[in-house]
């Protein structure tokens, strides 16, 4: 990948495939691969870490700002947990560890059950959370 110097994909195309794939459909942007090219390493693998898709979507400046903001996120959704205690601050860290845990073997963003799962559980645990609220101050 580095000796080809990258590949070509619009900003933000491999971590927010699903998003792509959707307005693909509508003919606003040309249909992703769903698949990243194969380089020898000294086998034929497509598999890279997400440093590889950061890489392709935002560059170089990219490589330093995206794992950075991941770690600031974490941290401030795990203080936000820790101090209010909410299911939304827990959902929110739990998505952000996944993309930790998964990213010394691929941006797991790209996996659309992770954007379509995240998406409803954020709409669920919302409605959840207001349901509790309007319980637990009626009683």
């Amino acid at each position: 990948y580095l000796e080809a110097e990258g590949e070509d994909s619009n900003i933000g195309e491999n971590t927010f495939l699903p998003v792509y794939n959707f307005i693909s459909k509508f003919n606003m942007v040309e249909h992703p691969k769903f698949f990243q090219k194969g380089y020898f390493i000294p086998m034929w693998t497509n598999t890279g870490t997400y440093l590889r898709e950061i890489d392709a979507d935002f560059g170089t400046f990219g490589l330093f700002l995206i794992p950075y903001l991941i770690g600031m996120l974490t941290t401030f959704y795990w203080f936000k947990f820790y101090e209010y205690g909410k299911f939304i601050h827990l959902l929110i860290l739990t998505y952000l560890y996944l993309i930790i845990s998964f990213s010394f073997l691929v941006m797991v963003t790209r996996l659309s059950t992770w954007f379509i799962s995240f998406t409803i559980l954020i709409f669920i645990v919302s409605i959840f959370e207001k349901k509790v609220k309007k319980l637990l101050s009626s009683s």
